[in-house]
């Protein structure tokens, strides 16, 4: 079932009104543009910089954060849809502009027998504010979205003339292209590994993302199984090498119930090509595929019916609020639901996670903990003992189970990932579920405590965060203010986000 889109753009009494697909951030800025090139996007920050205005860039909003937030010039990247196969002839490269969605380019790949390498749960997103602002999916192997990027392409002030806009394609030193354009035909271009690696994962603070070039995969599918466990022994299986035996691990906790059917385990791998059905090799109307679609759709029928129908959600909203005493068998009850032997499709649908409603009135947040900090089972014991304390003693919960993903280390200089494997820890609310906010900030708070060191996702709820904390957790982050420093000084890109968290 395809999921449901909420528009982020609505006008009123003529003015434009923006809003996150949750509706828990609303803009009102002074102006909203919506480029359609790149000289358009180029115009729109030469107006900000003549008006000395600040401008952000925006998509259709999945960040819980107020990444976006601008009461200036706010840009929509709607309109930013093109997508080039075999950037410079090369079949595995593709470059993608800063409004196609992941939806789109997965459409776009299957076309092209290529297949995307990591995604996060929805696939709503940009692909540009997704890798912006450090979405993951959970892979040792092949890292977060980041790290399918080879180049960029950015407009913000030119740096030898402040007072103009300029396009710049920014790559590591080995990145594809080999040389710069003309100004007047392209961007220019610099090859710069400390750059490129501040620019990726900047969360708009640098200029606006105009499109990437990332690398994709040969087509492949992934076999996925969902097996009930409890946290005891899927600590024992952590420790046992779990992370290392699969291509892809998630796991689910239920922090209320102790006891057996408490966790979750989710494995991915990929299927061998001879092993793949011939029906997911084909598109169209083909039965195969239709079953085969279908059938992702519908094996687990406790979360389609409750993530995809607005009655259903309001019935669990009211349970949830009416009896905060068995949360815990409510979450076991979730877990069970999801038993599966083996289900195999095309990546991108193993990967998506689907339950759109919930996706529209749900959010979290979450923080990554490395995975050499010493010893993070300790660090999720003391979580879960911290969440069971709050709901005995105030009736305080989350709304759905503790996530755990797990993913590669980066070189990127701001994503949470840098130099360490991490585990994210997802704890999601729903939006209409008592408590729901002030929940999330005790959690965040747990994480700010030095002894857990939590690293914030910046598209997720992390107000409680600051600059301080963000300065104690990446080493490298003076190398990226001075690399931001090259392209804007004025701060023209700055938000109340970036000054809360990267300094004024």
């Amino acid at each position: 079932m395809a999921a449901i889109f909420r528009t982020t753009i609505k006008y009123s009494f003529g003015r434009p009104v923006w809003r996150n697909s949750t509706n828990t951030v609303k803009l009102h800025p002074l102006a909203l543009e919506k480029p359609t090139t790149i000289e358009e996007m180029k115009a729109c920050v030469t107006r900000a910089i003549r008006d000395k205005l600040r401008i952000r860039a925006t998509g259709p909003g999945h960040s819980f954060s107020d990444a976006p937030y601008t009461e200036d010039l706010l840009v929509d990247t709607s309109a930013l849809t093109a997508i080039t196969p075999k950037y410079l002839g090369d079949e595995h490269l593709i470059e993608v502009e800063a409004g196609v969605t992941v939806s789109g380019l997965n459409k776009e790949l299957d076309a092209l027998g290529k297949s995307i390498r990591a995604m996060g749960g929805y696939n709503k997103q940009s692909i540009a504010g997704a890798i912006q602002t450090g979405t993951h999916g959970s892979s040792l192997k092949f890292g977060a979205m980041s790290a399918m990027v080879r180049s960029v392409v950015l407009v913000t002030r030119d740096m030898e003339h402040p007072d103009r806009a300029r396009a710049y394609r920014i790559e590591p030193a080995n990145g594809p292209t080999p040389h710069s354009p003309s100004p007047a035909s392209g961007p220019t271009l610099i090859k710069d590994d400390e750059l490129f690696h501040s620019v990726v994962v900047s969360f708009g603070a640098m200029g606006l993302l105009h499109s990437l070039v990332v690398e994709v995969e040969p087509f492949y599918c992934l076999k996925e199984v969902r097996r009930v466990s409890n946290w005891t022994d899927v600590k024992q299986e952590l420790r046992d090498g779990l992370l290392e035996a699969h291509g892809s691990v998630l796991i689910q906790i239920n922090p209320y119930l102790p006891g057996e059917d408490t966790a979750l385990i989710i494995t991915h791998d990929r299927v061998p090509d001879d092993q793949v059905p011939s029906a997911l090799r084909r598109r169209g109307a083909d039965l195969g595929y239709f079953f085969s679609a279908l059938w992702g759709a519908i094996r687990n029928p406790s979360l389609l019916v409750a993530g995809h129908f607005r009655l259903t959600y309001w019935i669990m909203v009211l349970m949830i609020n009416m009896r905060p005493e068995r949360i815990g068998r409510t979450f076991r009850s979730a877990i069970r639901s999801q038993r599966d032997d083996g289900y195999t499709h095309r990546a991108h649908k193993v990967m998506y996670q689907g339950a759109a409603h919930f996706k529209l009135r749900a959010y979290d947040t979450e923080c990554a903990i490395p995975l050499r900090q010493g010893d993070y089972l300790a660090s999720l014991d003391a979580l879960i003992a911290h969440l069971r304390d709050l709901n005995d003693t105030y009736r305080s919960h989350l709304s759905a189970p503790i996530g755990l993903r797990f993913v590669k280390g980066s070189p990127l200089f701001l994503t949470p990932e840098h130099g360490h494997e991490v585990c994210y820890v997802d704890l999601p609310v729903l939006k209409h579920a008592y408590g729901h906010s002030n929940i999330v900030g005790r959690l965040q708070e747990f994480f700010r405590d030095p002894q857990h060191m939590g690293i914030p996702h910046w598209g997720k709820r992390n107000e409680r965060f600051t600059a301080a904390d963000i300065e104690a957790r990446y080493p490298r982050l003076n190398d990226w203010k001075k690399a931001r420093d090259r392209f804007d000084k004025e701060r023209t890109f700055a938000n109340r986000f970036t000054e809360r968290l990267v300094g004024v």
